[in-house]
C-alpha cells in the first residue's frame, strides 16, 4: 500500500498538492467522475421512470384526469419512494464499476498518474 499524505485541512490538502504536483494532480480521475455521474443520473432517472410506469399500470384504481386529459394513476407516497428505492440499487449496482475506477485513478501516486 502506498503512503498517502496527510493534511491538517483543506486548505492545507490544496496547496500542498498544487505545490507538489501541480494544478492537474486536483483533477486526477476527473473523466471517471464525470462518466459516472452522468451514467448514474441517466440510470437513476430512466429506471425511476420505468418504475412508477410499471406501477401506475398495476393499479386498478386512483385514476383521475389531468389537465390535458390523460388519465393516470395517482401514485402514493410510499408507491413514489419504493420507485426511488429501487433505481437508486439499479443505479448503484450498474455504475459500481465506474466507481472503482475512479477511485483507483484519484489515488493512484503522482509518478504514475497520467493527467
Amino acid at each position: 500500500m502506498t503512503h498517502l499524505p496527510k493534511y491538517s485541512g483543506t486548505a492545507h490538502a490544496l496547496t500542498s498538492i498544487v505545490r507538489d504536483d501541480g494544478v492537474g494532480a486536483l483533477y486526477a480521475g476527473l473523466a471517471p467522475n464525470l462518466l459516472g455521474q452522468t451514467a448514474s443520473w441517466g440510470c437513476f432517472f430512466w429506471t425511476h421512470a420505468r418504475l412508477k410506469g410499471m406501477v401506475r399500470a398495476a393499479k386498478e384504481e386512483g385514476f383521475a384526469q389531468d389537465s390535458r386529459g390523460l388519465y393516470r394513476a395517482e401514485l402514493s407516497f410510499g408507491e413514489r419512494l419504493g420507485c426511488s428505492a429501487g433505481a437508486g440499487v439499479v443505479t448503484a449496482t450498474a455504475t459500481q464499476p465506474v466507481w472503482v475506477v475512479k477511485t483507483r485513478l484519484q489515488l493512484q501516486t503522482t509518478r504514475h498518474a497520467h493527467y
